[in-house]
């Protein structure tokens, strides 16, 4: 008895695809890490203002209470990247948490549910294809 056995997949395929992979995917997820970090700020981002940051706008002439929203400068420096995210020094601080007496972080930076679904489901079909011989 003989027996014959055929491989329908090519890990050295994969091998060789893998980089442009990885620069698809991460060229998806910066761009929807800016969508939905942009959208977390809309929506509201906790721990609330304390009374004192509020009173302190307020002394400057501004009346917003929007979390990570003073001026407008964070938000609309958050940008899609080549190699990543770029949003000024100080949101990744509010992001991690600043160091004190009471350390509050302020977890914004995110894609949406939907986005990392899509991501997820992308790099599967890709990989997929990528392993298939033909």
């Amino acid at each position: 008895m003989e027996l014959k056995i055929k491989v329908n997949f090519s890990f050295s395929k994969l091998a060789r695809k893998i980089p442009d992979i990885v620069n698809e995917v991460v060229k998806q997820y910066t761009n929807d890490a800016e969508a939905g970090t942009k959208e977390a700020i809309d929506k509201g981002v906790l721990p609330p203002l304390a009374e004192s940051t509020k009173a302190k706008r307020r002394s400057q002439g501004n009346n917003s209470t929007q979390v990570l929203f003073d001026k407008g400068n964070l938000y609309r420096s958050i940008k899609a990247k080549p190699n990543g995210l770029e949003l000024l020094k100080y949101g990744y601080a509010h992001h991690e948490g600043f160091a004190g007496k009471h350390k509050i972080s302020r977890k914004f930076i995110t894609t949406t549910v939907e986005d990392k679904q899509n991501i997820n489901e992308r790099l599967s079909k890709m990989i997929s294809s990528s392993l298939r011989k033909k």
